[in-house]
């Protein structure tokens, strides 16, 4: 549940930084729960702080089970909540 009480609107969900080499798979599926907003699937490709994230953004259905397929294709590069442009594109085997 995502409240705006007290300035809040923000969830996350991290994974323990490891090796993950998904370089002989076209994109990843997420499986969530809904409540009809949309969201953003972020991953980063390095551990350093100041590292671009790529963002892919969904819809979800409230109240709803969906699986959520992100092309790695489709995936924008962001520093800081700004897109870019001039990135590499993401490397599935980071």
């Amino acid at each position: 549940m995502v409240s705006l009480e007290n300035f809040g609107g923000f969830a996350s969900v991290s994974s323990i930084p490891a090796d993950y080499n998904l370089g002989g798979f076209e994109g990843i599926a997420i499986r969530v729960r809904g409540d009809g907003k949309r969201y953003k699937l972020t991953i980063k490709t390095d551990a350093s702080f100041t590292g671009f994230t790529y963002q892919s953004p969904f819809n979800t259905v409230s109240g709803e089970w969906t699986v959520i397929y992100a092309a790695f294709k489709n995936f924008v590069a962001s520093f800081r909540g700004s897109i870019k442009k001039d990135a590499e594109p993401i490397d599935a085997k980071k």
